[in-house]
């Protein structure tokens, strides 16, 4: 009698569940500083508004939360008024 095989198994893949991160789009966020979403990104990308951070939703689109538009109203009043 031939001895039994044993079935190959394969461990499944463990996806990380992403976090619901909910806020402002970078349109809502442009247009509450009535700028283009350019001049948003570019500020963030060039680190000139300190302790902003891209973060992503679930379908990888920009979200900003109320921590973040504030700084960001803060820095763009500052360029206002200089």
């Amino acid at each position: 009698m031939a001895a039994k095989r044993k079935r190959a198994t394969r461990k499944r893949a463990t996806r990380k569940r992403a976090t619901v991160v909910t806020g402002y789009s970078l349109k809502q966020v442009a247009k509450e500083l009535n700028v283009a979403e350019a001049t948003v990104m570019r500020r963030i990308e060039t680190r000139k508004v300190p302790g902003v951070k891209k973060r992503y939703n679930v379908q990888r689109h920009l979200v900003f939360t109320e921590a973040d538009l504030q700084k960001l109203k803060a820095h763009n009043n500052s360029l206002r008024y200089e």
